[in-house]
């Protein structure tokens, strides 16, 4: 980039300040080639040159100075041209002081540097060279200076040359730039474009996206909805007797549990039931198994519709057993309760001629009680009772309810065993024995 064109209209007719002027406009140009080069200005070159135009101009400026005292020009333009010297020195340091923060560094030389250039080499250099040729025909130097002072510019087209130089400069300048501008506008507007494109891309991916996660969603909520109803199913199949469709030991163990250790919380006595089909191997010996496993099933259908509050629970216990879980029900409501079971499954007339005595399906039931005052302290206790009421019915002849009376009335149920025992020392000496008794005695 060609700031300054060296041309004879910058000669002062002085030799060596005249080949130092030409040496400084090859450096103002240098500067401003390698700020064009390199914007950011802090390549080596651009340091390099800032530097030889500083000192180039320096020295230039400490000649003239030194110049204009030999030839004794008039103090009053000394001074002057000493204070133009200190300004342009000033200017090009806080140009270099500031390049980082200019978009174009070279741009604010030309601004600076080529007006500063052009007015003083065309009017104080010229004034100087002129008070010198004076001074040598032997003027005084106020004489010499009031006439160079008064002195129609003696080069006008080189101060027109000068500014026609600079407003090439400029135009070119301007006309670079407008390039560079319609470049970088075209540059962004492509952009622009492909940032447009880009967005309106996304846009469809992301409703596409969302589309499908609302597909996948719903999916995982149908599965998820399926997937806990099959778990419930699963629970119910795990809980549930599969021929006779009540529930099962294991749940009945988990239901007995939880029920005894809300009675003991609330102080409300808990009730249980042991139900047994009387005489059941002798009807599954007459009938066959697919008889008796219909017979169980209409047992266990009858007391499952008998016992209807919400907190009573059926289930099986084992073989031809039932029970029957009656919160909040005291002895004599389980009483109550067993002996309408028992005339209901007597009432199906459910033939059974090889019953000892009456030709239907009958049952025993054994009731016990916990918690208010009644003997059972656990529920292994409770049920364990209620067993032994039902070995008692059994013994007393079935088709009836026996409950565990150790504080109800009647007959101790633990007098009554102990004194089978003591009738009977033989068949209980041994725990095998005792269980084939009752066996026997469940028939």
């Amino acid at each position: 980039m060609s700031i300054i064109t060296w041309t004879n209209d910058f000669v002062t007719g002085l030799g060596f300040v005249d080949r130092q002027h030409r040496r400084l406009v090859v450096l103002i140009n240098r500067l401003g080639e390698a700020l064009a080069a390199n914007p950011r200005s802090d390549d080596l070159a651009v340091t390099y040159a800032y530097e030889q135009l500083l000192d180039h101009a320096a020295s230039h400026f400490s000649d003239e100075e030194r110049l204009m005292l030999n030839a004794g020009i008039d103090g009053r333009h000394c001074e002057i041209h000493r204070q133009a010297h200190v300004h342009l020195i000033e200017l090009i340091a806080s140009l270099w002081r500031a390049r980082a923060s200019m978009s174009n560094p070279a741009e604010a030389l030309l601004d600076v540097v080529v007006p500063w250039f052009v007015q003083h080499t065309l009017s104080m250099d010229m004034s100087m060279a002129l008070q010198i040729r004076l001074l040598r025909r032997g003027e005084s130097a106020e004489r010499s200076y009031d006439l160079a002072s008064t002195a129609e510019p003696s080069k006008p087209d080189a101060t027109l040359g000068a500014l026609r130089q600079l407003f090439e400069a400029v135009s070119r300048r301007n006309l670079a730039l407008e390039q560079r501008v319609c470049e970088r506008t075209e540059e962004l507007e492509r952009v622009n474009v492909a940032l447009t494109e880009a967005n309106q891309r996304l846009s469809h991916q992301d409703g596409d996206l969302e589309n499908q996660i609302r597909a996948r969603t719903q999916k995982l909520e149908r599965a998820n909805r399926a997937l806990t109803a099959a778990n419930h199913r699963l629970k119910d199949i795990a809980n549930t007797d599969a021929l006779l469709g009540i529930a099962n030991r294991t749940s009945f163990d988990e239901r007995l549990a939880a029920e005894w250790r809300r009675a003991r919380r609330d102080t409300l006595p808990l009730s249980l039931l042991m139900i047994d089909v009387d005489h059941f191997k002798h009807f599954n010996d007459t009938y066959g198994h697919p008889a008796g496993d219909r017979c169980l099933q209409s047992i266990a259908q009858a007391v499952a519709t008998m016992v209807h509050r919400p907190g009573d629970f059926v289930a099986r216990y084992g073989g031809e057993e039932l029970v029957v879980l009656l919160p909040n029900t005291d002895m004599h409501g389980a009483r109550k309760c067993g002996e309408q079971l028992c005339k209901r499954v007597r009432s199906m007339d459910i033939a059974h001629p090889n019953s000892g005595g009456d030709s239907r399906v009958t049952v025993s039931i054994g009731a016990s009680c916990g918690l208010q005052g009644y003997n059972a302290a656990s529920a292994a206790e409770l049920l364990n009772q209620a067993d032994q009421a039902l070995y008692r019915a059994k013994f007393e002849g079935r088709n009836r309810v026996c409950c565990f009376r150790d504080e109800v009335g009647g007959t101790a149920d633990g007098e009554f065993f102990r004194a089978q025992k003591s009738l009977a020392p033989a068949l209980l000496t041994t725990s095998a024995v005792k269980k084939s008794v009752r066996a026997f005695a469940r028939q």
